[in-house]
C-alpha cells in the first residue's frame, strides 16, 4: 500500500487490467462490427443506406472517438507502469509499428478485394502512428489535453474544406475526393488519443485506479465485453474478411 494525497492506494501489478477499460473497448468493437456489417450490406446492395452521411456518419464518428479515447487512456497507463524501465519508449515505438504494420496488411487486403475503395490511412494506421508520435506527451498531462484540444479544433475547422492535397499529406489532413472505405487523418483524430492520454494520467496516476468503481468485472455481459476488449485487434482484423466472405458466399457475386 502506498500513501498519495492522503489516500491509501493499493499498488497494481504491471499485469493488472481494469474491467472498465476492457469493457469500454469491447463496447466500441461491438459497435464497430455492427457499423461495418451495415456498410457491407449496403455495399452488396442488400440494404439501402448511406453509411458515410447523416446519422450513420455520426454513429461511425462516435464509435471511432470512443475507440481512440480508450486507446489513449490505455497508452497512458501502459507508459506509467513502464516509465521506470529503460525500454519504455522503445516498447511504445514497437507497439505502434506493429499496429501500423497490421494496418498495411489491411490496406493490401482492400486493394485486392475492393480496389475501388481501398484503405490508405484507416484507424489502425492512425493508432499506430499516434502511439509512436505521442511519446513527448506521455509525461505531460496538461500539455496532452491542450494540444489534443487544439488538434481536434484545427481538424474539425478544415474538415469540410475542399483541399486537394498530395498523397503524402493524406495521413495528416483530410483531402477532398479520396475514395476509401476507412479514413482517419491525424487531424483531428490524433487529438482524441491525446485527450485520452491526459485523462488516463489524471484518472490512473502511476497506472493505478484511484476512483472507486463498482465491482462489475465478473458480471457475465461485462466479462464478455472485457474479453472482446482484450482481443479487439484480433476481432478488428478478422471481422471484415469474415463478413465480406459470408456476403460473397450468400450473394454469389461481387458488387460492381
Amino acid at each position: 500500500m502506498t500513501h498519495k494525497g492522503g489516500n491509501l492506494i493499493k499498488q497494481q501489478s504491471p499485469s493488472t487490467r481494469f474491467w472498465e477499460i476492457d469493457a469500454g473497448r469491447g463496447v466500441a468493437i461491438v459497435l464497430m462490427v455492427i457499423y461495418h456489417a451495415s456498410y457491407d450490406l449496403n455495399y452488396f446492395d442488400l440494404i439501402d443506406i448511406d453509411p458515410i452521411a447523416g446519422w450513420w456518419l455520426l454513429f461511425a464518428s462516435v464509435i471511432a472517438t470512443s475507440f481512440l479515447f480508450v486507446a489513449g487512456i490505455s497508452l497512458a497507463i501502459s507508459h506509467m507502469r513502464r516509465k521506470q524501465r529503460s525500454n519504455a519508449l522503445s516498447h511504445q515505438v514497437r507497439r505502434g509499428a506493429r499496429i501500423f504494420g497490421w494496418g498495411l496488411l489491411l490496406s493490401l487486403f482492400t486493394v485486392l478485394v475492393i480496389p475501388d475503395m481501398p484503405i490508405f490511412f484507416g484507424i489502425l494506421h492512425l493508432i499506430g502512428v499516434s502511439i509512436i508520435i505521442s511519446g513527448p506527451f506521455l509525461e505531460r498531462t496538461r500539455t496532452s489535453l491542450l494540444v489534443g484540444a487544439c488538434v481536434i479544433a484545427v481538424g474539425v475547422a478544415v474538415w469540410h474544406q475542399h483541399y486537394e492535397l498530395p498523397i503524402y499529406l493524406w495521413p495528416l489532413l483530410k483531402t477532398w475526393g479520396v475514395a476509401t472505405a476507412d479514413y482517419f487523418p491525424l487531424l483531428p483524430w490524433w487529438g482524441v488519443v491525446l485527450l485520452g492520454i491526459g485523462v488516463g494520467r489524471i484518472a490512473y496516476p502511476g497506472g493505478e485506479r484511484i476512483v472507486d468503481v463498482p465491482s462489475w468485472g465478473d458480471v457475465a455481459p461485462i466479462r464478455a465485453l472485457s474479453v472482446m476488449g482484450r482481443r479487439s485487434l484480433f476481432i478488428y482484423l478478422l471481422h471484415q474478411p469474415m463478413l465480406f466472405s459470408i456476403l460473397l458466399a450468400v450473394t454469389g457475386t461481387m458488387p460492381l
